[in-house]
Parts: C-alpha cells; sequence; structure tokens
C-alpha cells in the first residue's frame, strides 16, 4: 500500500484515539481504520488486542485436577443457563456425591463484583441437617459479573466415592450463587429440570446451586524397563575332516615269504607273479635283476609295471 500524501506521510500508524467505552472487535475496526502503512505492525497490534480479547477475564485460574461433578450438561455460567440466584446473610448449602476419592478444587457460579472475598467450606451430612467440617478454602473474585470463581483446598481432601457430602457458603452478602429454578419465581418465569439428581440445595426455591468439583490429576505408575536377558551363544566347534586313506590296489606280501629264502640264494618273485622277457634284445644286468626283487611290491591293479626295462605281469593280469 502506497500511503497518502498530506502531513501523515512518512508515518506508520495515526495515532489511534478509543472512544470511551470503545472496545472489543470495534477497537479492531479503529485500529484498521488508521492504519496507513506498514501492514506488519498493524497486524500485530490487532493480534495482541485479539489475544487479550480471548484470554477471557483477568485474574483468571487455571482449572486443577479433573472434573469429577456437575450438573448434567456442565453448563456454563450465565443468567441464561442458570437463571436463579440467592445471596443472603445466613449459609447456603449444596449436596454434592463424589466418585473420586479425593477433593482439591470447587468451581461455584457466581455473580460478584471485583474484589469479593469468597469461603467455602466442605461438610458431612446433608444441606438439610450439614456435619462437621471437613476442609475450608477461600478465593477473591476478580470478575464483574457472572463466571465461574475456583475455590482451591490448601490440600486434598480424602472422601469416599458415593458418600453424600456438603458444599457451604457461610455467608453472601455482596454477591450471588447461581441456580436452577425450583418454583415460579422473579427471573424462574418456570421451573427447571433436576440437573442433579443425586443432590439438592437448602434454599427452597433454588433447586440446585451451580458447581463443579475437581479431583486430583491422578499419579502415573512408573513403568519398570524389561530385563534384557542377553544368552551366551557356545560356538558349535567346526569337525574336522576325517582323511580316508585312498583304497591300494598293491598285493600285500608277507614277510615271511621273502625271509624264507635260503641265505644267499636270491628270493624269486612270489607266486603268480611272472617276469617277462625284456621288451629290447638288450642284456640285463645283475643290478635289474635286484631291482626286479623289490618291483612285484608295486604292482598295480592293472597287474603291469615297467621297472628297469622288463615287464611284470602277475597272473591275474595275464588271464
Amino acid at each position: 500500500m502506497s500511503g497518502e500524501a498530506g502531513p501523515d506521510r512518512g508515518r506508520d500508524v495515526d495515532e489511534v484515539k478509543i472512544a470511551p467505552g470503545e472496545e472489543g472487535m470495534p477497537m479492531l475496526a479503529t485500529l484498521h481504520r488508521h492504519c496507513r502503512r506498514n501492514l506488519a505492525l498493524c497486524a500485530l497490534a490487532a493480534a495482541i488486542i485479539a489475544a487479550g480479547l480471548l484470554s477471557g477475564p483477568s485474574g483468571a485460574t487455571a482449572i486443577p485436577g479433573v472434573l469429577d461433578q456437575a450438573l448434567t450438561g456442565n453448563p456454563d455460567c450465565n443468567a441464561t443457563n442458570f437463571r436463579n440466584s440467592s445471596s443472603t446473610l445466613g449459609a447456603m448449602e449444596q449436596e454434592f456425591v463424589p466418585s473420586a476419592s479425593q477433593l482439591e478444587g470447587v468451581e461455584l457460579c457466581l455473580s460478584t463484583p471485583p474484589g469479593a472475598q469468597v469461603t467455602l467450606n466442605i461438610r458431612e451430612g446433608t444441606a438439610g441437617t450439614p456435619g462437621s467440617i471437613l476442609a475450608t478454602g477461600t478465593a477473591t473474585a476478580s470478575a464483574n459479573g457472572d463466571h465461574w470463581l475456583l475455590v482451591d483446598l490448601p490440600s486434598p481432601l480424602s472422601t469416599t466415592p458415593g458418600t453424600k457430602l456438603v458444599l457451604e457458603i457461610p455467608h453472601s452478602s455482596d454477591f450471588a450463587w447461581r441456580g436452577t429454578c425450583a418454583e415460579v419465581f422473579g427471573s424462574c418465569t418456570s421451573v427447571d429440570p433436576d440437573l442433579y439428581p443425586a443432590g439438592a440445595s437448602s434454599v427452597g426455591f433454588v433447586e440446585d446451586f451451580a458447581f463443579r468439583t475437581y479431583a486430583p490429576e491422578p499419579t502415573p505408575t512408573p513403568t519398570s524397563s524389561p530385563i534384557a536377558v542377553h544368552h551366551r551363544r557356545t560356538a558349535t566347534p567346526t569337525p574336522e575332516p576325517t582323511h580316508t586313506p585312498a583304497p591300494t590296489t598293491a598285493r600285500s606280501v608277507s614277510a615271511t615269504s621273502v625271509a624264507s629264502a635260503p641265505t644267499g640264494t636270491p628270493a624269486g618273485p612270489p607266486a603268480g607273479v611272472v617276469v617277462a622277457p625284456p621288451s629290447t634284445g638288450d642284456g640285463a644286468s645283475a643290478s635289474s635283476f635286484a631291482v626286479l626283487r623289490i618291483a612285484w611290491l608295486v604292482v598295480g591293479a592293472a597287474g603291469v609295471a615297467t621297472v628297469g626295462g622288463f615287464a611284470l605281469r602277475t597272473r591275474a593280469s595275464r588271464r
């Protein structure tokens, strides 16, 4: 956006003047009208204002724990949902039946001026006949008009689920506790349905006072991490390869057959071994015949071997 000429040129945002009573969305519209050049700055300002509008009334307290008891439908706190109200110098009671084993805080739908001091007692018994005070909490209202006011207890109160207890405001001279209509009277143009059948109020024309009770957040149960069990794996030994000797085809000859030869007489080949003549016409020396004495030990399965020019054959090979 190029902006407008004139004395305002060069200014990012004109001075924003908010008329008395101008607030909320009209304020956003006013800011928009006065924006000139810097849209980013205007957008930031608008975001800040919107955040303030959405954050609710100042002094709002974070809700504790887990919602336990409330009127049916858990209505918002306003004069439409709760048309009735009561303000008195005396005490006002409302029965409730907890389902949790502890009570941490209570919200009350009140119509207050800012700064109103509120005291809340938790009692045994019933609304008609309150018993002993079990716990007391206090709170200061910061908002004006109808709103939920949270009253924290100093410490969580142990309760018995299913056993009736009583919420009691001892006095309320400067504020009112809102509730449902039990009869046609004033702002109650009709009777409301019973939104909390488990309890009732101590005021005849109020069916039930508006309240919410809260139990503490459950404590998470620690879970133990599973213990890892490591099994040691035993290495399987690799079997050594078994050496199987190759079958021999040589004929074994008893040493006694050699030793039985007469001393000084050359031992000849055993029975079944035939010494064939040399394959050539050359004469055989004495050393060649000595070799023949040993050659018969290594004759193969084929039954033929050649040693020093002589061919040896077994009888089996000749067949």
